[in-house]
């Protein structure tokens, strides 16, 4: 893994793209641009599609509602909704 990443920039559609879980996932920043430090994705997701129930117990996790709406659910289990524009963010 590079331990001296590069600056670099992205355009609104760029980013290597995958199917996971019924959603588009755009990979925006990588462990291995960012030297391990950081992950970036957008999400396109359709309207019902969830994930698993899950937790990241090592990782700080934010995220940042572009278009519609969303629910989170954190370790107490409380659902936390999220209109569009809503920030969102747990940190170990």
């Amino acid at each position: 893994m590079d331990t001296n990443p590069s600056p670099y920039a992205l355009a609104a559609d760029d980013g290597e793209a995958l199917w996971f879980f019924g959603m588009l996932v755009k990979m925006k920043a990588t462990a291995a641009q960012t030297g391990g430090e950081f992950l970036l994705i957008e999400e396109l997701a359709p309207q019902g599609t969830a994930t698993p129930l899950h937790v990241h117990p090592q990782d700080d996790e934010s995220f940042w509602v572009l278009d519609g709406e969303m629910t989170f659910y954190f370790e107490d289990g409380q659902p936390i909704p999220a209109a569009a524009g809503s920030f969102v963010g747990s940190w170990c």
